[in-house]
């Protein structure tokens, strides 16, 4: 097979146009280089397991998360592209309506002609290692876009960019966005959320279920709300000077301190020392109103705020 025809030759192109296309500067003293990381036998295999069994083999690519520019040869992110369309309209697959569809489109010959897609559908000869060629193809695709983004930062830091904090925000948030394009964001069914409630009903109505969420530390509060759960919000009302804040802090230290369940506090009315100092004084039952200057301590106080200080450096919050 000619390589060059399935687009190995030149593979120079723009971000975001079917994935990376980059070049590596070679290091000194190397001839030649250094290879772009890929799998094109996994890339092969993937494609020709779906051609033999197009039904179940898209389906399990599209559930994964599979994306074109996942794909290193340009041949290989059309091809997908073009299953893709066609299982989305419900329309045949096969290497023949394949074949005709390419031609009639005048994209054969970019791809390699019909040799490369005899060879293409004769490539996989099972598809037991499927899910292993998927996250394959998935870690050289992060591996090429970790390197395109180290190149680009490392071209614009000679630029001396002038704000270097936002220049920093920009390369970690191009690093992250790596990241969050791996996430699958699946829709849950209808079916699956029924199940779910029925589930949750059935372990409530036979006593093996307690609460949903987590424990407010208030009983009464716990019984009503049924604890805190993910996707619902808890609102505090209250006139002012009402202890609304002291309200919510003892619920942070029922949450952060005695469940060890991350937590973060935000507060546009008092500084992070301050909310440290609430919740240091009400963990050793030490009043607040005492810290005066000269205020006097006892020895079963001081032990109660080391022992309060300690649990609450140990939290995360």
């Amino acid at each position: 097979m000619d390589k060059t025809n399935t687009g190995e030759k030149g593979q120079k192109g723009k971000k975001g146009q079917g994935g990376p296309r980059l070049q590596v500067v070679p290091e000194e003293g190397m001839k030649d280089a250094r290879a772009i990381p890929n799998a094109l036998e996994a890339e092969r295999s993937i494609l020709s397991s779906m051609l033999q069994d197009p039904v179940d083999r898209i389906g399990e690519a599209v559930e994964s998360g599979l994306k074109p520019k996942y794909f290193y040869l340009p041949a290989h992110q059309l091809l997908y592209e073009l299953l893709l369309q066609r299982s989305d309209a419900g329309e045949p697959i096969d290497l023949v309506i394949l074949h005709q569809v390419l031609s009639d489109t005048g994209q054969l010959d970019s791809i390699g002609g019909p040799s490369f897609l005899v060879e293409l559908n004769n490539a996989a000869s099972s598809a037991a290692h499927f899910k292993y060629y998927l996250d394959l193809v998935r870690d050289k695709f992060v591996l090429r876009a970790v390197i395109e983004n180290a190149n680009s930062a490392i071209e614009d830091a000679y630029g001396n960019p002038p704000e270097v904090a936002g220049f920093l925000d920009h390369v970690e948030t191009e690093i992250f966005s790596i990241k969050e394009d791996l996430e699958v964001k699946g829709e849950p069914t209808l079916q699956d959320l029924i199940g779910d409630v029925l589930d949750v009903f059935e372990q409530l109505a036979s006593g093996q279920k307690g609460l949903e969420g987590i424990s407010t530390g208030y009983p009464m509060l716990d019984e009503m709300s049924n604890g805190l759960k993910p996707g619902e919000m808890m609102i505090i009302a209250a006139r002012p000077s009402m202890g609304k804040t002291s309200f919510m802090m003892n619920i942070v230290e029922q949450i952060a301190i005695d469940q060890k369940k991350p937590s973060l506090v935000f507060s546009c009315e008092m500084s992070s020392q301050q909310i440290v100092q609430r919740l240091l004084f009400s963990r050793a039952k030490f009043a607040l109103s005492q810290v005066k200057p000269g205020f006097k301590v006892t020895r079963e106080e001081l032990k109660r705020i080391q022992k309060a200080s300690q649990e609450l450096a140990e939290a995360p919050l």
